[in-house]
């Protein structure tokens, strides 16, 4: 499956991530991933610059990243693959 464009919603706050070429996600990590192409999105750090998820794998294009844990607004967040307790039913971007 590609990986939607997110170009109908806006670009997270880059100062709340880390950027990739500073630190690394552990393999296995379950992470929000940032790319300009196509926004951000949720899914497991594979490894080797690789990220996958619910909406396909993307590799070496992820300028930044952050833990699951981490706090955005759901309106940033891809409504196919952010953990569902992330999003509002009024989430209807996509």
């Amino acid at each position: 499956m590609a990986i939607p464009s997110t170009r109908k919603r806006p670009d997270p706050d880059l100062s709340q991530l880390i950027r990739y070429c500073d630190q690394q996600p552990r393999p296995g990590q379950r992470v929000f991933y940032f790319c300009a192409e196509i926004g951000m999105h949720f899914g497991v750090y594979e490894g080797d610059t690789w990220f996958g998820g619910e909406c396909g794998d993307i590799d070496r294009d992820v300028t930044h990243w952050a833990p699951e844990s981490t706090a955005f607004p759901a309106e940033i967040l891809c409504r196919y693959c952010a953990p569902s307790e992330r999003l509002s039913e009024d989430n209807n971007v996509d």
